[in-house]
């Protein structure tokens, strides 16, 4: 895993001092800011793992910051620890910052081993979304070139004399939504569009299991009718309880015929 980036808000600067050398002792990269605007600009320059943020600043004081932060689209995912002095009114503070979107607090003066460990455990989380998120994004790439891919089915469905547009938008990173197309003799194409049941990685994966059933599955002569029941038998069994079925359709496209 990669070294977490933490960037400090605070216009004290003996707190800033003291996150900074307790922080640095296990291995995290400390940036500093003295007040709300600066540590914005800094939080969008910089993309850290984790923003500790004190309450009381002047000009713009931790809540405003908060706001304008979860009301950025590159910023708003970064996890942000309040930093609050122990009053009367802690309780009320907390409420309001956890509700305004912080992940967590840190009551003041700091207690070490505190300070530690919620940073430890939420930059690390940080991390591994960041690692996730990327792995849906190739994830994605994966799909769209092979699951999905719109140039060779043109490509195919242009010896039918037709020209087809392609549009696909999962309803999260990846799907189990995929088309798939045969060349056929004599100016014919097939195409099947399918959906897989359910969403997701799970989803996905199924249908990279049935595409390679589809892909050995021959070019029906007559009807579509052959390759589907031929599919059918094959995949039955394969998928998982939770993605039962695949709703499916193939299409032989010859010229004017349909």
């Amino acid at each position: 895993m990669e070294k977490s980036k933490v960037l400090v808000i605070d216009d004290d600067e003996n707190n800033r001092i003291i996150c900074k050398a307790n922080l640095s002792q296990i291995g995290v990269t400390v940036i500093e800011a003295k007040d709300g605007q600066e540590g914005f600009e800094a939080a969008l320059r910089e993309m850290p793992d984790l923003i500790l943020l004190d309450i009381m600043m002047p000009e713009m004081d931790g809540y405003e910051t908060l706001e304008k932060l979860k009301d950025n689209l590159e910023t708003r995912d970064i996890p942000v620890i309040m930093l609050t002095a122990k009053t009367d009114s802690m309780a009320t503070e907390i409420a309001k910052a956890l509700l305004a979107g912080a992940a967590d607090y840190i009551r003041k003066p700091y207690q070490l081993a505190e300070l530690i460990a919620r940073v430890r455990n939420l930059a690390r989380k940080h991390l591994l979304e960041k690692e996730r998120a990327a792995d849906l994004r190739d994830s994605a790439r994966f799909q769209s070139r092979y699951l999905t891919n719109s140039e060779n089915a043109g490509r195919i469905l242009k010896s039918a004399k037709l020209t087809a547009v392609f549009f696909n938008k999962p309803a999260a990173d990846i799907s189990g939504d995929f088309w798939f197309f045969k060349d056929m003799p004599k100016g014919k194409a097939g195409l099947l569009v399918a959906d897989t049941c359910g969403h997701g990685v799970l989803a996905a994966l199924m249908s990279i299991q049935i595409l390679s059933v589809i892909d050995n599955c021959p070019a029906p002569i007559l009807h579509p009718s052959e390759c589907l029941m031929s599919i059918n038998t094959d995949i039955y069994g394969l998928l998982s309880p939770e993605h039962s079925f695949i709703a499916a359709m193939y299409f032989v496209f010859d010229q004017n015929k349909l």
